[in-house]
């Protein structure tokens, strides 16, 4: 099993949330995958982000998946860390508390049903921080840049978008 096996349930669970998905955003580190919803654009070109998720995947080292999505709590919204379900279960109560007291989420991701389990919630840190929302936005420019035109077509290998061009070649 690989981190990208766990990334289809996840688009799934943001996508019930109605929530923009994109993948690989650096945030001093790269987070794996991080929703976002935007308020209703107004004569501003960049609408303000409502809420974000931010989503570490790790197969089993809790250690580190905490060091860094304690590092996305600087850019506010709700941060969670998704694990396979197997390893969540042999997790320690105090590994559990630790996450609770700084408000980072526990996500068990059953990959062959596909299925995410909520074991501790997230809180909201706040709203995005002014850097962090430029930083989002700066990252999607660029990608609209280097290719003109996008077809949305679900979680493949890995990424939420696959680039028209890319599709032509598959076919």
């Amino acid at each position: 099993m690989v981190e990208n096996d766990m990334l289809p349930a996840i688009v799934e669970w943001l996508r019930a949330k109605n929530l923009k998905i994109l993948t690989e955003i650096r945030l001093g580190y790269y987070c794996d995958v991080v929703g976002v919803e935007f308020h209703e654009r107004t004569a501003r070109t960049i609408p303000e982000i409502k809420t974000s998720h931010a989503i570490e995947l790790k197969l089993a080292d809790h250690k580190k998946a905490f060091q860094q999505a304690l590092y996305y709590t600087l850019y506010g919204g709700f941060v969670w860390i998704a694990m396979p379900d197997a390893t969540v279960m042999k997790m320690r109560q105090q590994t559990l508390e630790r996450l609770q007291m700084v408000g980072i989420g526990l996500l068990a991701v059953d990959v062959d049903l596909g299925r995410v389990a909520v074991i501790s919630h997230s809180i909201d840190h706040g709203p995005m921080r002014r850097h962090a929302h430029k930083k989002r936005w700066n990252y999607l420019v660029r990608k609209r840049r280097e290719v003109a035109q996008r077809v949305e077509v679900g979680c493949d290998g890995g990424r939420d978008w696959v680039y028209s061009d890319d599709r032509k070649k598959a076919e």
